[in-house]
């Protein structure tokens, strides 16, 4: 989608329950993602705190650390290429509106000082939520998950993931004019993105076709994720989950903005191969 973010119009009002990763919610959560098109998942205490905690220290980084410091942490392709997958690691700045550090299973790269065993506490929270939001569509679309479940816990040849932990910085700088992020869709399963201290995404409701400024609705920073479909699973429930269009609009208070999206992408040993 070629759309710029910043002609995009938003909605702060939009209904919303707050669903918690237990079986008795499986249904219900399901039925509210493939209706409205992404719904909410509440964090435990200690899983919101450790993403709390580590964000504020990645921010840090961020904020603190020259450029030519941060271009020593990026992952070059043909280093991180393990079995028949390659794909980028580390440090990267996507556009002049933001920078990015990208984590994956299995991909073997150096971490900044001492947020190494916080980042990786990261992805295994937020891996296990998306696990648990797959699982629910499967059931709820008559899928079998099992490929998933069998893919991560197989050979290690095997378990270098496709599926990216993404912490996004985004200036939000007087005077930039490239938009953070346009609207597109993703290309794996699902999608969960913890609620930012600064607001900013924006995800396209099923029902109204209007984007949901979904950040501003009430929800504690970091207690909480948003979840949408991808593009895999849209093909795999011929549609009973459509990939949500979503982007990231710039701050209304000029206030820079750490994000931690995590993709769930099909990953090695799969049966479906729709998306690398």
């Amino acid at each position: 989608m070629s759309l710029d973010i910043r002609d995009v119009e938003s909605s702060g009002k939009c209904p919303l329950q707050l669903f918690k990763c237990s079986s008795s919610e499986q249904v219900t959560f399901a039925n509210a993602l493939a209706e409205q098109g992404f719904a909410l998942l509440e964090l435990e205490a200690e899983e919101a705190k450790l993403l709390r905690s580590c964000a504020q220290a990645w921010e840090q980084w961020f904020l603190l650390t020259p450029l030519a410091q941060k271009e020593e942490y990026l992952v070059p392709v043909a280093v991180e290429r393990t079995s028949e997958f390659s794909g980028h690691c580390g440090f990267s700045r996507p556009s002049g509106a933001k920078e990015n550090f990208r984590v994956r299973q299995g991909c073997t790269m150096k971490f900044p000082q001492e947020l190494e065993t916080c980042t990786l506490a990261v992805l295994d929270a937020l891996h296990r939520t998306a696990l648990w939001a797959w699982h629910a569509c499967c059931e709820f679309g008559g899928l079998d998950a099992n490929n998933v479940r069998s893919a991560y816990s197989g050979p290690d040849s095997l378990r270098y993931s496709t599926s990216p932990l993404d912490i996004f910085w985004y200036h939000n700088k007087p005077g930039v004019t490239i938009s953070n992020l346009s609207p597109h869709l993703d290309p794996g399963y699902v999608t969960v993105v913890p609620v930012a201290e600064e607001p900013g995404l924006l995800v396209m409701s099923r029902q109204s076709g209007d984007f949901v400024d979904v950040e501003t609705l009430g929800f504690a920073p970091w207690s909480a994720c948003v979840v949408f479909p991808a593009i895999a699973l849209s093909h795999l429930t011929n549609g009973l989950f459509a990939a949500a269009p979503h982007g990231v609009r710039k701050s209304l208070a000029g206030r820079p903005r750490l994000s931690l999206p995590y993709e769930l992408r099909p990953s090695h040993g799969t049966e479906d191969h729709s998306v690398q």
